[in-house]
C-alpha cells in the first residue's frame, strides 16, 4: 500500500548523506577559534629557574 500516512517514506542511504552533507556544510567554517592553541604561555620568562 503505497501514500500510508503511518508509515515515513523509504529514503536511500545517500538521500541521508546528503542531508548530513548539507548541515556540516552549513555549520562551517565555525567562528569560534579553537580553544585550545599548543605551546608555552605569554609572559613566562625563559631565564627564570
Amino acid at each position: 500500500m503505497t501514500g500510508d500516512p503511518k508509515k515515513p517514506e523509504d529514503k536511500t542511504p545517500q538521500d541521508k548523506d546528503e542531508k548530513v552533507d548539507e548541515a556540516v556544510e552549513e555549520t562551517f567554517p565555525a567562528s569560534d577559534p579553537p580553544s585550545f592553541t599548543p605551546g608555552e604561555p605569554e609572559g613566562k620568562d625563559k631565564d627564570r629557574k
